[in-house]
């Protein structure tokens, strides 16, 4: 339950990047759906009238385009700063408060400090923060998508495709546990991997003497191969399952496209536009979405562990 209201109070925080994702959603399916109404228009028009209307639906398409890309921007903009605020905090309060931990202690507080800094703080805004962002902005165009397709195909389409969304989701829920898992052994070795870079950063010329530098390269590579063997696993597991939602999407097309063709004389060439256009744009929505879900559950364990960090240097301020 603590880890529930950790991850809501920090998706809190990026609120703005969300509303900035969130936005361009709904710009792209009222795009989608005026563009669609056009399309119905040109289909009956002729002479000045065909141009007029294909002017318009180059400036939308244009229009679409440049308030996507700049709440996108905007969006991204903001992850970045909450990271930087992230990382001030975190190298203020450990400044402000390293004088007070006792020696015994410090080595152990220098190392999680290192470790939030170098590389927690990275992987909580690419593997959490963005990922909840796009997650929540694609999934909004995604049910405005299936309305729109529902009202054109019809309610066969989500029979059809009630059965392929199970499936996909139990395997989303196999591979995020086990990306979480990994996500937590990824703290611990990287934490392993900057006290050995350190220790051999203060001993390399007498390591060097000693043995030519082979202990040295030695102790580093234990948990260096460790790390890379592990983020191999990773992108191993989410790249499977971004080519299973691939091959899903293949077939969710093909179903579309039979019920299109089924109500071919009861759909309007606008109806069939807009419905051709969220197909096209649906399979990117359902691969990031997938991809972010993954992606969550991998950078679970960096929020923690800055959470934990913070907390450990607000306990030495107060003892």
């Amino acid at each position: 339950m603590t880890d529930i209201r950790l991850l809501w109070g920090r998706t809190l925080e990026i609120r703005k990047a969300i509303a900035g994702l969130s936005i361009a959603s709904v710009i792209d399916i009222a795009a989608i759906s005026s563009i669609s109404v056009l399309y119905e228009q040109i289909s009956k028009a002729q002479g000045k009238d065909l141009m007029a209307f294909a002017l318009i639906v180059v400036i939308l398409v244009c229009l679409r385009t440049v308030a996507v890309f700049s709440l996108r921007r905007y969006s991204f903009g903001e992850l970045m700063a909450k990271k930087s605020r992230d990382e001030y905090e975190l190298v203020k309060a450990f400044i402000q408060r390293r004088s007070r931990t006792l020696p015994e202690k410090e080595n152990n507080l220098i190392a999680h400090f290192k470790e939030s800094i170098i590389n927690s703080t990275q992987l909580a805004t690419v593997n959490f923060d963005l990922p909840m962002a796009s997650l929540i902005g694609e999934l909004l165009f995604a049910v405005g998508g299936v309305l729109v397709l529902v009202y054109n195909v019809g309610i066969a389409l989500m029979l059809a495709m009630t059965p392929i969304a199970l499936i996909l989701l139990l395997i989303m829920k196999a591979v995020a546990n086990r990306l979480r898992s990994q996500g937590v052994d990824v703290m611990l070795i990287t934490e392993n991997r900057l006290v050995r870079i350190d220790n051999i950063a203060e001993a390399s010329l007498e390591l060097c003497v000693a043995s030519g530098g082979k202990v040295a390269a030695d102790y580093f590579d234990a948990p260096n191969h460790q790390l890379n063997s592990l983020v191999n696993r990773q992108l191993s597991l989410s790249n499977s399952v971004q080519l299973v939602v691939e091959s899903a999407s293949f077939v969710i097309i093909l179903l579309c496209l039979i019920l299109i063709s089924l109500k071919a004389t009861a759909l309007t060439m606008g109806g069939a536009a807009a419905s051709l256009a969220v197909l096209a744009r649906m399979v990117p929505t359902i691969t990031r979405s997938t991809s972010s879900v993954t992606q969550l559950h991998y950078g679970i364990p960096a929020v923690i562990k800055l959470h934990i960090t913070k907390h450990d240097l607000d306990a030495t301020h107060a003892g």
